[in-house]
Formats: structure tokens, C-alpha cells, sequence
């Protein structure tokens, strides 16, 4: 488990610093949730082409119906969007699900163990950077998580009535993978995991969202200083020539007549 949270983490890494770079500019940003929505469309498709080549390709197994499938395909919609309720499910339950499934790997057992695992990081590492890229290009944030709870509470009881119709186990809702902390809670009965992920869902919004309060005010002070020390330095008269950018013509960085300072006699 340690070296499949490693890889996943390190899988993440250039990802990460595509959705910081591309969020800085506004030219950056197309060619950077290109890129993102590349990763998702290439990852997901990869885990569905394995699942088929063993025979394992069906309703039970391939539908977006895991927390982290849904977001990586809403992901998909969300990069291109500034605000709704897709933004409001990943900053308060997507993001958190795809770092404990990083920290807690669940990975499909599948014949090429290695390119299972490397798609399952990838598409978990994109939904974090999604999310992140969205925050950072727009640096606004919903009024409040109740609307995500809302929605994810409809979409964890719709799960619980479509598993026993089609014979699969989507949010891990009758069987909970090995080496995961659902392993205890499912021990306890299936009701219970289910408040025990509606007890979850409430602290994680309530934790994600003063975070990223802190994160978005921590932003717009660091923007507002940034503009106005360019603008203190750009826009208003320089006295010495040698503190006068490069750029600036030769008029602008010699030095003005120094006033005569002396009085017209009487």
C-alpha cells in the first residue's frame, strides 16, 4: 500500500504543475485543460480497455458509478466551467475522495497489475487537479457545501438501490476492498457504512471548506499586493535612473531639470 501511495502521489506531480502554470495566465488555460482533459479521456479509457481484454467489461464494472469515476468524468465538463454545481462537488467531495483513494489505493485486479495502477493515479491525480485549476483561474468559492452534501447524499442512496439490480459493488457498498479502513466499518453492517459515509461526507465539507476560505483569502491578498507594488513601481514617477526598469525608453529614465529653487528678488 505505501508504494502504490508513492507512485500515486509522484504520478501527480506534473499534473499538478500543469494546472498551477496554466492557471497563471489566461492564454495558458486552454491549452492546459486540453491537456487535463486529454489525461482523464486516455486514463479512463485505458482502465476500460484492461477490464475488457480480461473479460471483466460490464455493468458492474464499467460505469462511472464509484465517487471518483463520476468526478472524473464531470471533471471533463468542469474543466471548461467557472461555477456550478459540478464545481461545488469537486472542491467539497471529489477532491477529498480522490486523495483518500491516493492514500488508500483500491486498484481493479486486472493481467497488467503495473498499467491498471499507473490509470487508476493518473485519473485520481487529474480529478485533484481539476478541481485546483478551476480555483485557482477563477479564485471564487460556493457560499456553502450544503448543496453538494445534498447531491451526494441523493447519488449514495441511488447506488444503494441499483447494486442489488445489477450485481455490482459501486461506492464499495457490499463489499469493501481489503487494507482500507471501509474493511472495519463494514464489519458492522451495511446501513451503518452508509452513515458512516454520510457522518464522513459532513466532516470532509465542513474541513474543505474553512481550507479553502483560508486558501482564497490568502490569494487575494497576495494578488493585491502583487498589483500594487507593480504599480507603485511601473505607473508612478521614478526619481533615480538606475531603479527605472529596462524596458522604459531613454526619456524616461534620465533624470528631469532639477527645479530653481531660488526667488525671484522683490
Amino acid at each position: 500500500m505505501t508504494g502504490g501511495m508513492i507512485m500515486g502521489f509522484a504520478a501527480m506531480i506534473p499534473w499538478l504543475m500543469l494546472a498551477v502554470y496554466g492557471a497563471r495566465l489566461p492564454r495558458r488555460r486552454l491549452a492546459a485543460a486540453a491537456v487535463m482533459c486529454l489525461g482523464l479521456c486516455l486514463s479512463m479509457a485505458g482502465q476500460l480497455f484492461l477490464l475488457w481484454q480480461d473479460g471483466l467489461l460490464n455493468v458492474a464494472t464499467g460505469l462511472p458509478l464509484h465517487i471518483c469515476g463520476m468526478m472524473a468524468a464531470l471533471s471533463l465538463i468542469l474543466v471548461w466551467q467557472k461555477q456550478g454545481w459540478i464545481y461545488e462537488l469537486s472542491l467539497y467531495i471529489g477532491m477529498p475522495c480522490a486523495l483518500l483513494a491516493l492514500v488508500f489505493p483500491a486498484v481493479i485486479a486486472s493481467s497488467r497489475p503495473p498499467l491498471m495502477a499507473s490509470h487508476f493515479n493518473r485519473v485520481h491525480g487529474l480529478i485533484l487537479c481539476v478541481g485546483l485549476f478551476v480555483f485557482l483561474k477563477n479564485k471564487t468559492l460556493p457560499v456553502s457545501g450544503r448543496r453538494a452534501f445534498l447531491l451526494g447524499s441523493v447519488y449514495l442512496w441511488c447506488v444503494w438501490l441499483i447494486n442489488p439490480i445489477i450485481g455490482s459493488n459501486y461506492l464499495f457498498l457490499r463489499v469493501a476492498p481489503a487494507g482500507t479502513p471501509l474493511v472495519c466499518l463494514m464489519e458492522k453492517g451495511e446501513l451503518y457504512l452508509m452513515c458512516s459515509y454520510e457522518m464522513l461526507a459532513i466532516m470532509m465539507i465542513s474541513l474543505m471548506g474553512s481550507l479553502w476560505q483560508k486558501a482564497a483569502k490568502s490569494l487575494t491578498f497576495a494578488g493585491s499586493r502583487r498589483a500594487c507594488s507593480r504599480w507603485c513601481r511601473y505607473s508612478l514617477p521614478c526619481t533615480s535612473p538606475n531603479r527605472a526598469p529596462e524596458w522604459l525608453p531613454a526619456w524616461r529614465k534620465a533624470p528631469g531639470p532639477e527645479p530653481d529653487r531660488r526667488r525671484d528678488p522683490a
